[in-house]
């Protein structure tokens, strides 16, 4: 899992913003395909666009991450929020298994600063 998207020289002028996670286009796809998340063992199913806590929304699609209402964000939006802690995903600290060794060594530097 990672916390960004690239934008990927697409044809002739287009470009594609694509999900890190789920290597769709976040322009045209409804939402990433990863629905949940694991810490330490415990399966957390994640919030869709318009359902967070604290984030009423009548938007058809995230301002961010382009997900569809309804549909997951993208992992590395700023409105997502996280399952287990309910803080915001992108920062929130939570060790997920689903994190790579370069992003857990990210979080611990994080963390200890």
């Amino acid at each position: 899992m990672t916390t960004a998207w690239t934008v990927i020289p697409h044809g002739n002028s287009e470009h594609m913003a694509t999900c890190t996670d789920c290597k769709q286009d976040m322009r045209t796809a409804s939402g990433c395909t990863i629905s949940d998340l694991t810490l330490d063992q415990v399966v957390y199913q994640r919030h869709p666009f318009g359902s967070e806590p604290g984030w009423p929304t009548t938007r058809e699609r995230c301002g961010d991450c382009g997900a569809a209402h309804g549909h997951h964000h993208h992992l590395g939006c700023d409105i997502a929020r996280c399952p287990a802690c309910g803080w915001q995903l992108l920062s929130c600290g939570c060790p997920f298994d689903e994190y790579g060794p370069a992003e857990l060594e990210l979080l611990l530097a994080d963390l200890m600063a």
